[in-house]
């Protein structure tokens, strides 16, 4: 699952989005073992970073549960 992970955040990386790891996978690379089964990103709140991470998000197969 890490793997799928890492491909995310480089994918994030490459496109040049602003983001921050949060949550049970930030707990992990600081070294502390839990337990997650998701990724908690927090983007940065501008009108383009979003739309770059719709795109992304859009052409990886993932749909928005709420409207976006």
């Amino acid at each position: 699952m890490i793997g799928s992970f890492e491909s995310i955040l480089e994918e994030l990386s490459k496109r040049n989005i602003l983001f921050i790891v949060v949550g049970g996978v930030a707990v992990n690379l600081h070294g502390i073992p839990r337990m997650t089964y998701d990724i908690d990103i927090l983007l940065k709140m501008e009108d383009e970073n979003l739309r770059k991470f719709c795109s992304l998000m859009k052409e990886k197969g993932y749909k928005p549960k709420v409207p976006v």
